[in-house]
């Protein structure tokens, strides 16, 4: 018997759309949430460098996963 795991697929978009009230939440201490554009978070690191993070690939994976549920 194979077990699926329930996932709120909905709920895995909607996180990954960026929502700045609690985004930073899912980061370590030394990087900060320092903005979001569309679909891509900016965060400053412990060094001062700015990193990007562009969720298109997480959410486009979290839509297929849907589909073939």
């Amino acid at each position: 018997m194979k077990l699926t795991p329930m996932i709120d697929y909905e709920d895995l978009i909607f996180q990954a759309k960026c929502q700045l009230d609690n985004v930073s939440d899912y980061f370590d201490e030394d990087a900060s949430l320092h903005r979001c554009e569309g679909n891509t978070l900016f965060m400053i690191l412990d060094d001062g460098s700015e990193a990007r993070i562009d969720l298109d690939p997480i959410i486009d994976f979290v839509a297929a996963m849907k589909e073939l549920r």
